[in-house]
C-alpha cells in the first residue's frame, strides 16, 4: 500500500475569518518563519490562499482550516498538530463544530482475502439480471474512544482500491479542541496502520519516504 498524501490532514470546520492569515501573519504569528511560499488555488467551491511549508501546506477558508502534510514522518505529523492547535488558541474565539484528522491509503492489487470483502450479497443477484458493479464503497462509523473513526473503504475497476481514515471529533470549542487533539495524530496513523495490518494483511510500502512538492488539497 502507498500514502496518498493529498488526503493527510488535520480539519478544524467552523466559522473562519481567512482575511486574518495574510503572508505576514502566517511568517510572524503563526509559523515563526521569515518567509512562506503562498498561491492562489482555485477548486470547485471557489478559490484561495494555500501557504506552503517545507512540510505542510495551510488553506485557510470560510468554513475550515486545513493543514495538510507533505510527507509521513512522525515529525510532520507532529508538526501539523502543533500548527493547528497554536491557531486555535492564537483565534480562540471563532466558533467552532468539528475537528477530524484525516488519511489514504491506496493498494493495486488487493489480496483475494480483501476482494471478498467487496462481495456484497446482492452482486450475485445484479449480475444476473445483466448489471455489472464496477466500483463499491463501504463506509463505517467506528466508536474510537472520544472519536468516530470514519471508514470508506473504496474498490473500483479502474483505479487502485482506497482506504479513506477521518478520526472524527464534535467540537464546540478550541480548549476542548486542544483537549482532544493535542498528542493524537501519530497515533491515529499508527491506529490506521494496524487495523490495515492486522484485519486486511496490508502493509504499507516506504512508509517516511512518501513526500508531495504540490498537494492538491
Amino acid at each position: 500500500m502507498n500514502p496518498d498524501l493529498n488526503e493527510w490532514n488535520l480539519v478544524v470546520v467552523g466559522q473562519w475569518n481567512p482575511h486574518i492569515f495574510s503572508p505576514q501573519w502566517m511568517c510572524n504569528t503563526l509559523l515563526n518563519v521569515p518567509q512562506v511560499e503562498s498561491e492562489f488555488v482555485i477548486g470547485p467551491l471557489g478559490g484561495g490562499m494555500r501557504y506552503l511549508t517545507d512540510h505542510l501546506a495551510i488553506l485557510p477558508g470560510q468554513d475550515r482550516l486545513i493543514i495538510g502534510m507533505r510527507d509521513t514522518l512522525d515529525a510532520t505529523l507532529e508538526e501539523a498538530e502543533h500548527i493547528t492547535l497554536r491557531a486555535l488558541d492564537l483565534l480562540r474565539h471563532t466558533p467552532i463544530r468539528a475537528a477530524g484528522v484525516n488519511f489514504l491509503y491506496t493498494e493495486e492489487v488487493l489480496p483475494e482475502s480483501v476482494l471478498r470483502t467487496f462481495q456484497l450479497a446482492d452482486n450475485d443477484v445484479l449480475a444476473d439480471a445483466g448489471y455489472e458493479v464496477s466500483s463499491t464503497e463501504i463506509v463505517r462509523d467506528i466508536r474510537v474512544g472520544d472519536a468516530v473513526l470514519k471508514l470508506k473503504m473504496v474498490h473500483s475497476d479502474q483505479q487502485p482500491a482506497k482506504f479513506y481514515f477521518n478520526f472524527h471529533h464534535v467540537i464546540d470549542s478550541p480548549a476542548r479542541a486542544d483537549t482532544i487533539l493535542r498528542g493524537q495524530t501519530v497515533g491515529y496513523r499508527d491506529r490506521a496502520l494496524r487495523l490495515l495490518r492486522d484485519f486486511y494483511h496490508l502493509t504499507v510500502d516506504n512508509e517516511g519516504n512518501n513526500v508531495v512538492n504540490n498537494p492538491n488539497h
